[in-house]
């Protein structure tokens, strides 16, 4: 079974989103009304899911 997706719960999600964009090449995927934004990477690999920390 290998690893798909990842959740981070992170303080500040448009600033982990911009991090994650600008180092490791990953794009933003958001639903309408979702409180996750999924990052995926074109090259492959598992997906990170960002959620708000509490």
């Amino acid at each position: 079974m290998s690893l798909n997706r990842i959740v981070l719960y992170v303080r500040n999600v448009e600033a982990a989103v911009a991090f994650y964009e600008r180092h490791f090449g990953f794009q933003a995927h958001r639903e309408q009304g979702d409180r996750i934004v999924e990052l995926t990477n074109q090259a492959g690999g598992a997906s990170l899911m960002l959620h708000l920390a509490a």
